[in-house]
């Protein structure tokens, strides 16, 4: 999956509103209440998602790591400003997909079916954090991550 994701990125999304970008850790790429319909790939680096309560608790949403990604489903879904930050926690290369700015017409079906699918995948990692959140212990959580990449 993650080289087939490389072959899409390097494909037609070459000339169409997408940026590569080295950031340092502690930067925040996305601040809460931002405008977002943009798709994070993690080329190198660790990125985490994530919100504060109105008692300054950090809550984290997802992690990405390298050669997955990153995104606020609810923002790019309903176009509405992000409810997430998302920051940087190692320096970083980054491939920043505007979706908004995407000319579909010029992406093959094949290509589409991937975007769907990177998008799809994203959720269900969230859904299984959320799940691992609720029923498992931190430590065998940290393990599960660890496990995972």
């Amino acid at each position: 999956m993650k080289s087939e994701i490389k072959k899409v990125l390097r494909g037609p999304f070459e000339n169409q509103n997408t940026r590569l970008r080295c950031y340092k850790k502690g930067h925040i790429i996305q601040h809460k209440g931002d405008e977002n319909s943009k798709l994070y790939f993690i080329k190198q680096g660790l990125v985490r998602s994530y919100d504060i309560d109105e008692g300054g608790k950090l809550h984290i949403f997802a992690f990405a790591t390298s050669g997955s990604s990153i995104y606020d489903p609810k923002s790019i879904t309903t176009n509405q400003p992000s409810e997430l930050f998302l920051d940087v926690l190692e320096d970083s290369i980054i491939e920043i997909i505007n979706l908004n700015a995407l000319d579909f017409s010029v992406i093959s079906p094949k290509s589409k079916d991937l975007i769907i699918s990177i998008l799809n995948t994203c959720v269900c990692d969230m859904q299984s954090r959320i799940i691992k959140m609720m029923s498992v212990p931190t430590f065998e959580r940290y393990k599960f991550f660890i496990k995972s990449q």
